[in-house]
């Protein structure tokens, strides 16, 4: 099993609350559009030649290949691209798109000029998923309903990620195999080959999942890494028999404890509804959609059985087949970032429920209302395709923020792929396509207690706000960005409820008029508008995180 890592208080505060990146590759950049506005969205009515002009009937179709394509628009009301897919292929093809400029739609035709396929609507995209019924060219057709727009297009196949027939015994993907639990590797049944994956005693002739009282067994596949995956599922065969009262079920923990030194955990559990028991061997339908996952590269797949305390002897569960797969997605939406070195940010604590935060968080908030901590940006590295490098130094609550003694230094990512900032929070996001930034943080709604969600609105003032909301196990986060990518108010709430357990706020960018040596003395700005601690924050998401992933290991252990 992994172990947890313990820091300090304050430390796991810091590097929870500094949170979120990924990876990036593989992608297929165009310049971004002339008429643009600073952010890069898209306002404009008419942009440059995106590369693929002209493209706007069949027969002049661009040809490209499987990847991402930024930034694309038409001369005329249509573009047609052509692709090549062999036959079985299942091939996925997604627009991209801001619906408030103007509407867009796709269709899918064969190397024929017939349809095939009208897109699926989702939001501010469009999709279709098809399997290919020949090897050769299908075309795509996109076109607008007469108000001009840009769009993204990525088109990818589905792809394996990780499978195994247990004809080799069991791989070093797998976990948690041995002593007391019922899981092993089975000769006695398979659909497809010699083996496949039990729970039950291994003791022939009777095969039972018997051991007199009531107990949980669970194997897992560790480490999977779905950072560069818009979509993923989970695919196998099975045959079981069972009491009723006993349960199946897929349980998915997320570890990122390569982003900040730290672990930073969250569950997501799918009940398996199997068929009835002695039926033959099946496979399971529907597919299991793991979509709710990607985006995050430390993921492990458990199978969990929970068995009652009645005598019987059935046979348990078999499973065979096991296929996990998914659509890649090299999305890169960021290119600058809205800070620079010296800048310096404070924030404060301006609302919190002292019985909501010692419900949930079994402690109270031992007065940390008004507290402040300061942030100021060291250094900041942009070598990488798939990051941001940040050096920050920061001041703990309670601390004096004039004195660089009282400051401890500490280095945290800024993600470049929108989808991989799903692990957690930070404190800035890219500013340029801030706006697509958001939208593309989207990728699985109805995630339970794990998923995202986003709104794009103007403020009093006339400028954005850009928000994010992450739910994790039973906590929810709300995060708002100005037009500079920075964090200015994190909501932390409860999911069951939708109570607000606290809040905090950015204070004033004073930033500019430090610069220019004008605007008022720094301690007069500090108390203008109240606000908290993004590192106790999402340290109180660690905190609950840790615990609800101890408490199912020690189950898993029993």
């Amino acid at each position: 099993m992994k172990k947890l890592r313990v820091y300090s208080i304050f430390s796991l505060f810091i590097l929870s609350g500094l949170s979120v990146m990924f990876s990036l590759s593989n992608t297929n950049v165009l310049p971004l559009n002339e008429g643009s506005n600073d952010n890069g969205d898209f306002k404009s009515p008419k942009a440059a030649d995106d590369g693929f002009e002209p493209n706007d009937f069949f027969g002049l179709a661009s040809g490209i290949g499987f990847g991402y394509y930024n930034d694309l628009s038409s001369e005329s009301n249509e573009d047609w691209f052509k692709f090549w897919v062999n036959i079985g292929e299942e091939f996925k093809v997604t627009i991209y798109y801001d619906d408030r400029v103007g509407g867009m739609d796709m269709e899918l035709k064969n190397n024929g000029n017939n349809h095939v396929q009208w897109a699926n609507f989702w939001g501010d995209s469009r999709e279709i998923s098809f399997v290919a019924t020949y090897t050769g060219e299908y075309f795509i057709r996109i076109y607008n309903y007469g108000q001009w727009n840009s769009y993204d297009l990525s088109i990818n196949k589905r792809e394996v990620i990780f499978t195994d027939d247990f004809e080799s015994g069991i791989k070093p993907d797998w976990s948690g195999f041995g002593g007391n639990n019922f899981w092993h590797i089975s000769s006695n049944q398979s659909w497809n080959g010699l083996n496949s994956l039990h729970l039950g005693n291994a003791s022939a002739p009777i095969y039972t999942y018997d051991k007199g009282s009531a107990y949980t067994d669970s194997v897992y596949l560790s480490s999977l890494d779905l950072s560069n995956y818009k979509n993923a599922y989970i695919d196998f065969f099975y045959q079981k028999d069972t009491l009723g009262s006993d349960y199946l079920g897929i349980m998915a923990v997320i570890n990122s404890q390569n982003l900040y030194l730290n672990p930073k955990y969250s569950t997501y559990n799918i009940e398996l509804e199997l068929i009835n028991d002695n039926i033959g061997w099946t496979q399971y339908n529907p597919t299991i959609d793991i979509s709710v996952l990607c985006g995050y590269d430390d993921v492990d797949i458990y199978f969990v059985f929970k068995a009652d305390n009645w005598s019987n002897d059935n046979f348990g569960v078999f499973i065979d087949d096991l296929n996990i797969t998914g659509f890649k997605e090299f999305s890169q939406e960021g290119f600058s970032l809205g800070i620079m070195e010296g800048d310096s940010y404070i924030y404060s604590l301006d609302w919190i429920d002292p019985e909501l935060y010692a419900n949930t968080f079994n402690k109270p908030p031992l007065g940390i209302e008004g507290q402040e901590m300061k942030l100021e940006i060291d250094t900041i590295n942009g070598s990488s395709s798939e990051y941001w490098l940040i050096d920050v130094l920061l001041w703990e609550p309670g601390t004096n923020l004039d004195s660089y003694g009282a400051a401890f230094s500490r280095q945290y990512k800024i993600s470049k792929r929108a989808l991989n900032k799903k692990g957690g929070t930070d404190f800035f996001i890219p500013k340029n396509n801030i706006d697509k930034y958001i939208r593309r943080t989207h990728n699985a709604p109805g995630g339970g207690n794990l998923g995202t969600n986003y709104w794009i609105n103007s403020d009093y003032e006339g400028g954005m706000v850009y928000n994010f909301d992450l739910r994790i196990d039973v906590i929810g986060i709300r995060m708002d960005y100005n037009e500079k990518g920075i964090l200015t108010e994190l909501n932390v709430y409860d999911q069951a409820s939708d109570d607000e357990i606290y809040r905090l706020r950015l204070q004033e960018d004073h930033n500019d008029d430090w610069e220019n040596n004008e605007g008022p003395d720094f301690m007069d700005m500090m108390v203008t508008i109240p606000g908290y601690d993004l590192l106790i924050t999402i340290s109180i998401l660690f905190a609950i995180s840790s615990i609800v992933v101890i408490k199912i290991k020690k189950t898993i252990k029993k």
